[in-house]
């Protein structure tokens, strides 16, 4: 059974090592669903600046890492840090046994640790599942249902939810994850010499995206700034991130607005410009159909 606690101090300290950063103040961790025998959840609250500690995946054990908000992440291989890339929402990182692991935040965000013992896969331990560990790259989740999960996922641990609404809940998103992972497998030994946009253009969009959020951004703005034609960069940006290029500037709209209303007092209005809708009811629209919420009540929610 799982049970559900509301402080850091009734996580157990090998899940505790996993979420705490050196100056995490304890209330920044909101709640945490555990269990002794199956998965641990926990949603850790993080600062702009603050460093994750560097504690290793559990052994016999995996990690999934679900991302609110902007983070470099990084894995450590023998003596060397590696640098996976910009963590933010939509993307999924899955660590093996023993693992460092560590989290840089370019802005307030959540971070969803849930922690997998593979006692719990038993038979579910696929191939497709594996490969993601194996790689130890960030993996975008294109998948609505498993976002909603997700998003689930969190606010029950964030509220408190019974436990006889948890369990199931996670058995329902982890079932999700492998099972996406079969078809990524799939895909990728069905057409395993197509060829998907590099990592270092895929950079420079999300850069220049950053940079003119508040902008009108075109499909040939986006192309151009991966330096290749518009039909060609969208077939293969879609290839490389899961998402259809104007998917992607939606939700890093959604994603400024995030943090907009998180670090200004602005009325909701002034968030819509500010992060490019043309309209506060469009904004209102993206937003709930990407966060769950419409964006008056996600800033509610995070109101001390």
């Amino acid at each position: 059974m799982f049970s559900v606690s509301s402080q850091l101090e009734s996580v157990p300290k090998s899940v505790r090592r996993h979420v705490s950063a050196a100056a995490l103040d304890p209330s920044t961790v909101a709640r945490g669903i555990k269990s002794f025998d199956g998965p641990v959840a926990v949603v850790c609250r993080r600062s702009a600046g603050e460093v994750g500690e560097s504690a290793p995946t559990p052994n016999a054990s995996v990690v999934l890492r679900f991302f609110f908000g902007r983070c470099r992440l990084s894995v450590n291989v023998g003596s060397q840090w590696y640098d996976c890339g910009e963590a933010v929402d939509g993307l999924v990182h899955v660590s093996r046994p023993n693992q460092l692991v560590r989290t840089q935040w370019l802005c307030d965000g959540e971070e969803l640790v849930l922690t997998v013992p593979h006692s719990y896969w038993r038979e579910r331990v696929t191939d497709g599942m594996r490969a993601v560990m194996t790689q130890g790259k960030l993996q975008r989740y294109a998948d609505p249902l498993l976002k909603q999960l997700v998003s689930m996922l969190v606010t029950s641990t964030l509220e408190g939810m019974h436990a006889s609404f948890a369990a199931p809940l996670i058995d329902t998103m982890l079932a999700r994850v492998v099972d996406l992972c079969i078809r990524c497998a799939e895909r990728k030994a069905q057409n395993p010499h197509r060829n998907a946009l590099p990592a270092f253009r895929v950079e420079r969009v999300a850069n220049y995206v950053r940079e003119h959020l508040s902008e009108t951004i075109t499909l040939n703005d986006m192309a151009e700034a991966a330096g290749m034609s518009s039909m060609h960069f969208a077939a293969l940006f879609r290839e490389a991130t899961g998402l259809r290029p104007h998917h992607y500037l939606l939700e890093q709209r959604v994603l400024h607005a995030k943090e907009l209303m998180t670090r200004t007092p602005w009325p909701l209005c002034d968030i819509a410009a500010g992060a490019g809708f043309s309209t506060q009811a469009h904004f209102t629209t993206v937003f709930k159909r990407i966060a769950g919420t419409t964006p008056g009540q996600w800033r509610f929610s995070r109101t001390p």
